[in-house]
C-alpha cells in the first residue's frame, strides 16, 4: 500500500534480476508440488514464530510476544549436511541450533571454499498458488539486492524437498532480547545508537519498498562491535508467515503492533511505532502496557483492544529528558500520517544528546 510522501512499494531501482527470478520460479515448481489447499486463518490461535535469532538460544514466546499465527504440527526440518545454493555455491549445514521457532529453525553453516560462516534458515516451503509463488520471488529478489551495514545480508538460498534454506550472514553475537535477559536494562546513551541504527536499516528498507512488519528485540541482532542489524524481512517474513497461514490483513507480534497495522493496515510508519515500543521497552525493562498480573491476556482481544484505540502505551512521561520524550512521542503518534518517516526521526535532537 503506498503512503503519500513515502516511498512506494518496489520503488524505482526495483528491477528483479531475470535470471534469478526465472531460477527461482522453476525451483519451485519443480521442487515442490503447488496447490490451491486453503489454509487456516490468523484466528485460528496465536503462537510463536520462527525469529531468526542467529547466536541466540531457542527462546520460549508467550502469545503477546510472539508473532501472530497458527503452529503447524512440529516437523524436522533438517537440511542436508551439504548442499548447493541456486547460485552454484557448495555449503555445510553443522549440528549447531543457534535459533529456532515453531515454524523453522536457524543451523550454523559454513561456505565451503571460502570457510565463511552463515547462518541457514530452514523453513517449510508451503503449498501455495502461483501468485503467493510469485509473491516470494519478488522478495527473494528483493533481499538479494539490499545491502546495507545496518540490515542482515541476505547470501542465497536453496531448496531440499518440501523446506527452502535461506543462507544469511551470521550475526553471532546475540540479539536485542538477548540482550534485555543479560542486562534487564540499558542505559539511554546505549539505546540511542542502537536506535540509530535501527531507523537507518528501517529507511534503507523502506527506500527499496520494504515494510519490516514485524520490528521487535527477537528480529535485532547484535555484532560484536555493538552495531544493530535487522534481520526477518522479506522472504524470510513472508515464508513465515505463509507456514503459519497467516492472513495478508495482520502480520506482526502483538506487543509492537501500531494500531493501524492491528486493524489490517500497515504502513512504512508502522515500523516506527514499533521502534517506539522497543525503546520504552529496553530503558525500563518492560513493554509499555498495562497488563493483568502475569501477563495473561489473550494476543486476539489484545490487538483487537489497540486496533481500536482502547488500550494505549503507558509510561512515565515526566521521568523522560525532553528530546527522550520528544522521540518517543514521535514514535508513538497514534496518527500514521503525523507519525514521522525513519529519516525523519533520525534528526530528531535525540540523537545529538
Amino acid at each position: 500500500v503506498a503512503v503519500a510522501g513515502e516511498p512506494s512499494p518496489r520503488g524505482e531501482g526495483a528491477v528483479a534480476g531475470e535470471q534469478a527470478a526465472a531460477a527461482f520460479q522453476a525451483a519451485l515448481i519443480t521442487e515442490y508440488s503447488l496447490t490451491d489447499e486453503p489454509r487456516p486463518g490468523v484466528n485460528d490461535s496465536v503462537r510463536p514464530s520462527a525469529a531468526a535469532v542467529e547466536g541466540d538460544e531457542a527462546e520460549e514466546e508467550d502469545e503477546l510476544s510472539g508473532s501472530l499465527g497458527m503452529s503447524l504440527t512440529q516437523r524436522h526440518l533438517t537440511p542436508p549436511s551439504s548442499f548447493k545454493a541456486s547460485n552454484g555455491v557448495w555449503y555445510q549445514r553443522s549440528e549447531r541450533i543457534i535459533g529456532k521457532g515453531s515454524f523453522g529453525t536457524v543451523y550454523l553453516g559454513m561456505e565451503t571454499h571460502s570457510s565463511q560462516l552463515v547462518a541457514l534458515k530452514v523453513l517449510p516451503l508451503p503449498k501455495q498458488n502461483p501468485t503467493s509463488v510469485r509473491q516470494i520471488e519478488n522478495e527473494v529478489n528483493i533481499m538479494q539486492r539490499v545491502r546495507d551495514s545496518h540490515v542482515v545480508d541476505f547470501i542465497g538460498y536453496a531448496f531440499h524437498q518440501s523446506i527452502i534454506i535461506l543462507i544469511m550472514e551470521c550475526v553471532i553475537a546475540g540479539s536485542l532480547q538477548s540482550m534485555l535477559s543479560s542486562f534487564q536494562t540499558l542505559n539511554t546513551a546505549t539505546t540511542v545508537n542502537f536506535m540509530r541504527d535501527i531507523l537507518r536499516g528501517l529507511s534503507r528498507l523502506h527506500s527499496e519498498g520494504i515494510m519490516h512488519r514485524d520490528v521487535k528485540p527477537q528480529n535485532v541482532l547484535i555484532t560484536t562491535s555493538g552495531k544493530c542489524k535487522l534481520t526477518d524481512f522479506g522472504a524470510s517474513a513472508m515464508l513465515n508467515a505463509l507456514a503459519r497461514g497467516e492472513s495478508a490483513a495482520i502480520e506482526g507480534t502483538p506487543l509492537y503492533l501500531s494500531p493501524e497495522a492491528a486493524r489490517g493496515h500497515a504502513t512504512y510508519k508502522s515500523d516506527i511505532w514499533a521502534v517506539g515500543i522497543m525503546f520504552l521497552q529496553l530503558i525500563t525493562g518492560k513493554v509499555p502496557y498495562v497488563l493483568p498480573d502475569g501477563g495473561d491476556v489473550d494476543a486476539t482481544a489484545f490487538v483487537y483492544q489497540v486496533g481500536s484505540g482502547a488500550l494505549r502505551p503507558s509510561y512515565d512521561k515526566e521521568a523522560l529528558s525532553q528530546p527522550v520524550r520528544t522521540f518517543v512521542e514521535a514514535c508513538l503518534e497514534p496518527d500514521p500520517a503525523k507519525r514521522l518517516s525513519a529519516n525523519q526521526v533520525l534528526e530528531l535532537p535525540f540523537f545529538f544528546i
